[in-house]
């Protein structure tokens, strides 16, 4: 959709079933759902995991009255599967899907999990989440939020099967991904063969339940007044905007009313309040304001930092959790910019399902450093909607500022290729001129007439301004019409994001509405939003609003939403690089940031240990994306006063003393801290280009293009004892809070033709992980990738098991 995931987001295929039972029996009503997702794992790892889950979804589908569906990456939508679908059909659909999700990051990956378990936790009778992964290194929050999934699958009567067909991990997995198996009343198997038999035993021995978002009919105000009343000390406003699932179910509106043409008109009832006939599927937003928390400032290392978590709560209709998230969020940045950081809000965002029925809505923020916190219950309704064409809910938002504000999501608000905060509890001031942006999204009928927009302002129930606003976008691509099965890039648009603009508009204090109204047709829907003005300086009401009021257009079809990298090939991401340039002063800020993190990048880390695990896998160079695995290993890695000391303890599988010296194949080492230095020392005067933006481990980044040639490079590689330098060029993500490196991803060239290794590129990710109660950005995983003769040669590491290391010395008296 074009309010633009700029989270890249996992492939995964959901396949929901009906329960193995003969036909006569009572139980087969209640049905059986399963979700198989496929997440990050090897090439040879995720195709056997692929064909497995294949062979399991078509005995399912081999079932009276069962039902299959596959989802595509990055797509709530579903591709509906049919029992007579041809056997090679179905597993190239899997293989599919497990190919895109082979490179998901960790925190994508499990945003996708808790997805499938909302999913699942909607459906009666059984319900079964099928996780077919490598079982990927977790940040801190990562681990929090895959407890936050356990727990979810637990209350909701959901089993997990986790499949792991990796070798390398034979002794580690067992930790976070065994306790979502066994925790939940499933499984961890590593034997492909063997899923189908696993998910048969795991359902065999399941009870059926009800469905928790049943309602019981218990009246919404009783079921409110029953629940425990919430901390008040941090200000928490939170929002449910819904955006439609397909373009005939109309959202956000409360009343309906012949119109004088003929049509039906539809009033927005305000914030919460909803009407259709379909599930609601929108964005959970949670806000409050930096100012309220508690920063820590430590004057000799010049930076700040605080911690908060943000936990949304949607409950049913007898007051049961039907849906919960939370995430533990770290400001951390230069003291510098410690007052812009306390001038922005706090942002929590996820995209939700739920079906029709009474809900209510809670958010609370916990300030983890001041031991204080604050929260919000609002109410969740469903009725009757227009039939048609529909419209999201409307809301007023601002440009991102990434120095105040701190967005954690699983996808960013962006309109034509620009990050945007939403203001849940909007205010402005008395004769300060402002821009009043609205932002909604249009499902209009596609073979309707062309929609016609605009915009009233009212004070105490009166008109006090009013503005036409164009829409310009064609509703038809006529290019793609005339039958046959549309591509994904080919296909017709359905939803046009829309940001109405009046710009420089003034008034003075009150109370106001802002009222959008949609005509296709004989129909009209109508989408209001409140917002406040305050001071006590009389004056005009409306300064600068009417008939020349600027609205953006919508986004052209044409606009792509994200640009694929494809330097280097090793570990994609996604690069948007439709947005405004970052201006050039803040350019050299944020790579003078960058450059003074990196450099000292080392001297700030403690001495720990933690475990190294690696993939080798090869493929013949005409066929490089066909890899199998060659070996694998695991190190424990020792960090101590800035040195790096490896000791092996596995050799496919099996315990080992062999030093690294004598593992033939490629290593790589150099993770904690040359790998940055090698861009930001000052004697290699890194030529840099600012980009674009991404998202990478479920950070918002500014991305430059840096190259450094090979006299200025330590890129070195040896082969057979002889040693070359490469230089290199490649792409550098850079934490817009903090100008920390989150990512580097280069590709070397420049060796001589007759050194037995070419072509060598190398990705490197970052994240948060708390070691001895302190939070430290460090390596998560790397990809290094090498043409080797006619073959090509790929490390997939991993590191985990982050913990303090402390040195111990005695002296003897002789």
């Amino acid at each position: 959709m074009d309010m633009r995931m700029g989270m890249r987001t996992i492939a995964f295929a959901c396949l929901l079933c009906a329960r193995i039972v003969p036909a006569a029996s009572p139980d087969a009503a209640a049905g059986r759902a399963a979700i198989f997702l496929f997440g990050p794992a090897g090439a040879e790892s995720s195709r056997q995991g692929a064909r497995a889950a294949a062979a399991a979804g078509r005995r399912w589908l081999s079932q009276p009255g069962s039902t299959a569906e596959l989802r595509r990456a990055g797509s709530m939508d579903a591709l509906p599967l049919e029992a007579g679908t041809p056997a090679k059909s179905v597993e190239q659909a899997f293989l599919d899907a497990a190919h895109q999700g082979r490179d998901t990051d960790p925190d994508t990956f499990l945003s996708s999990l808790d997805a499938a378990a909302q999913s699942l936790a909607h459906r009666s009778g059984l319900r079964l989440l099928v996780a077919v992964t490598e079982e990927p290194s977790l940040s801190s929050e990562g681990e929090n939020l895959l407890q936050h999934i356990v727990e979810f699958c637990k209350s909701n009567s959901i089993r997990v099967v986790v499949l792991d067909p990796a070798e390398v991990s034979s002794k580690t997995a067992g930790g976070s991904f065994k306790a979502l198996g066994e925790g939940t009343g499933g499984t961890l198997t590593r034997d492909p063969k063997a899923l189908e038999a696993n998910i048969l035993i795991v359902s065999a021995g399941s009870k059926l339940s009800e469905s928790p978002y049943a309602s019981s009919g218990q009246p919404e105000t009783t079921v409110a007044a029953n629940l425990p009343s919430l901390p008040t000390d941090l200000p928490v406003h939170t929002r449910f905007v819904r955006i439609s699932p397909n373009g005939s179910i109309a959202f956000g509106t409360q009343v309906s009313v012949s119109a004088g043409r003929g049509g039906l008109t539809t009033v927005d009832g305000g914030p919460n309040v909803e009407n259709t006939t379909g599930p609601m599927r929108g964005l959970f937003l949670v806000e409050s304001p930096l100012s309220a928390l508690r920063f820590d400032t430590d004057d000799n290392a010049g930076t700040y930092s605080a911690r908060a978590r943000v936990t949304q709560i949607a409950r049913n209709a007898s007051g049961k959790i039907v849906w919960q998230a939370s995430k533990q969020v770290i400001l951390h940045g230069p003291l510098r910019k410690l007052n812009a950081r306390r001038e922005g809000n706090l942002y929590y965002l996820r995209e939700v399902v739920l079906p029709a029925g009474k809900y209510t809505l809670e958010a609370t923020v916990e300030d983890l450093i001041a031991g204080k916190s604050g929260g919000v219950r609002e109410p969740l309704r469903t009725g009757m909607g227009t039939p048609g064409f529909t419209v999201s809910d409307a809301l007023l938002v601002r440009p991102f500022n990434a120095a105040a504000d701190k967005f954690e999501a699983d996808q960013i608000l962006q309109y034509d290729g620009n990050a945007i905060s939403p203001m849940l509890d909007p205010e402005y001031h008395a004769n300060e001129p402002f821009d009043l942006q609205i932002y909604l999204i249009i499902y209009p009928d596609r073979y309707g007439a062309q929609p016609q927009l605009s915009l009233e302002v009212l004070r105490n129930g009166h008109v006090v301004g009013r503005s036409a606003l164009p829409f310009t976008d064609k509703l038809r691509n006529e290019a793609v019409e005339g039958g046959g099965m549309s591509s994904m890039v080919g296909e017709q648009k359905h939803e046009f994001p829309y940001l109405a603009t009046l710009r420089g508009v003034q008034f003075s204090p009150g109370e106001y509405q802002a009222r959008i109204t949609i005509r296709q047709g004989t129909n009209a829907l109508t989408r209001v939003v409140d917002f406040r003005v305050l001071g006590n300086a009389p004056g005009a009401v409306l300064a600068s609003a009417g008939p020349n009021a600027a609205a953006a257009a919508p986004a052209r079809a044409e606009d792509d939403e994200d640009a694929a990298v494809t330097l280097p090939e090793v570990d994609p991401v996604h690069l948007n690089s439709g947005v405004a340039a970052l201006p050039a002063i803040d350019q050299r800020r944020l790579w003078e940031d960058a450059t003074a993190s990196a450099l000292s990048y080392s001297s700030h880390l403690p001495n720990f240990r933690c475990r190294r695990e690696t993939r080798r896998l090869t493929a013949p160079v005409k066929s490089s994306d066909r890899f199998h695995e060659a070996d694998a290993f695991i190190e424990e890695l020792t960090y101590e006063n800035g040195k790096e000391s490896y000791r092996t303890v596995e050799v496919n599988g099996q315990k080992s003393t062999t030093q690294r010296v004598a593992l033939k194949g490629v290593h790589s080492r150099g993770e904690f801290g040359s790998m940055l230095k090698s861009v930001f020392r000052p004697e290699v005067a890194t030529q840099s280009k600012w980009t674009g933006r991404a998202i990478t481990g479920g950070v918002l980044c500014d991305v430059f293009d840096v190259e450094v040639p090979v006299d200025k490079s330590n890129f070195v590689l040896t082969f057979n004892l002889r040693q070359e330098v490469a230089g290199f060029h490649g792409r550098v993500f850079f934490d817009q809070e903090a100008g920390l490196v989150r990512r580097i991803v280069f590709e070397g060239a420049g060796l001589p033709k007759n050194f037995g290794l070419q072509s060598p590129t190398f990705s490197l990710e970052y994240g948060m992980v708390r070691i001895a109660g302190q939070d430290h950005l460090l390596p998560l995983r790397s990809v290094l990738q090498v043409r080797e003769g006619r073959q090509v040669v790929r490390n997939e590491t991993q590191f985990r098991d982050y913990r303090k290391f402390e040195a111990s010395s005695e002296i003897k008296f002789e």
